[in-house]
């Protein structure tokens, strides 16, 4: 859980930045990580606070209007060298879509990175808020609707979110260097027999 100061230096830095969340920006480059993960966090706080607040405009249904396009979608884009966060907000919901540093990796971490994602998105249903098909020219894909943000907190969704980001690629590197001392270990088994 996040503690009060902060929160309170979260708030803080929020009314600071706020500003820049309203200008036509196409997207910002990062080249901190921590610096990178400030803003999408700044961003998508932000805009589950203005889902939260607003009411539900697609009727029964609960159709999440991001990907309906019954209303007019807010784009933000965060890039920090090869990786980017797409954050799409309308009245009821937001799609949050991470294009991942292994897409411009090397051929090896490439496949392994694609196939992890491809395990994940296979069992979408122990992840709520997944999607099962990314958006075209990312890696993955989340969808908050204001019925997610009602049933768990915000700081929940936002937490999930921000640790995925983080960790993946920890995960897809560490597969990786698994991988190679495996082959290592069986070509030395192998010309052991010679």
């Amino acid at each position: 859980m996040i503690g009060a100061k902060a929160l309170s230096r979260q708030a803080g830095a929020e009314e600071k930045n706020k500003s820049c969340f309203h200008r036509d920006v196409p997207h910002r480059s990062m080249s901190n990580m921590s610096t990178y993960l400030d803003q999408v966090r700044l961003v998508i706080n932000e805009k589950m606070s203005e889902c939260e607040s607003e009411p539900n405009l697609c009727g029964y249904l609960h159709r999440p209007e991001v990907e309906v396009g019954t209303s007019e979608k807010i784009i933000f884009e965060h890039k920090r060298g090869t990786e980017s966060c797409l954050v799409e907000s309308s009245s009821n919901s937001i799609r949050v879509s991470i294009r991942m540093k292994h897409e411009d990796a090397d051929p090896i971490q490439y496949i392994i990175g694609k196939k992890f994602i491809d395990f994940l998105t296979r069992r979408v249903e122990d992840y709520v808020i997944m999607r099962k098909i990314s958006i075209d020219g990312y890696s993955i894909s989340f969808l908050i609707t204001n019925t997610h943000i009602q049933k768990s907190s915000k700081e929940n969704i936002l937490h999930f979110i921000l640790y995925f980001m983080t960790e993946i690629d920890k995960e897809i590197s560490a597969m990786k260097i698994a991988m190679n001392s495996r082959s290592r270990k069986i070509a030395s088994l192998f010309f052991d027999a010679f």
